[in-house]
């Protein structure tokens, strides 16, 4: 089964105690993943996560602002493997 785990817009906005405040970034998240039961006591579960920074200033010190992502392929193991 697909289905959409998140889904998500948000602006992230910066404190205004900061001197120079840096504008407010906003960013865009979805993560779609494939529950795989073909074998009841073992699934790997894979999914997509695409993270979106849209604009403004970046959350993380000296990255790129505005129009940058990050694409994230894997596999989350939902039983535990016993031997």
């Amino acid at each position: 089964m697909i289905s959409v785990s998140t889904a998500t817009f948000q602006p992230l906005f910066f404190p205004q105690s900061t001197v120079v405040k840096p504008d407010t970034e906003y960013t865009a998240d979805l993560k779609v993943s494939y529950g795989d039961h073909w074998i009841e006591e073992w699934t790997i579960n894979p999914y997509v996560d695409l993270f979106w920074s849209i604009g403004g200033s970046s959350t993380v010190v000296l990255a790129m602002t505005g129009d940058t992502g990050v694409c994230r392929l894997a596999l989350r193991q939902a039983t535990p493997l016993s031997w």
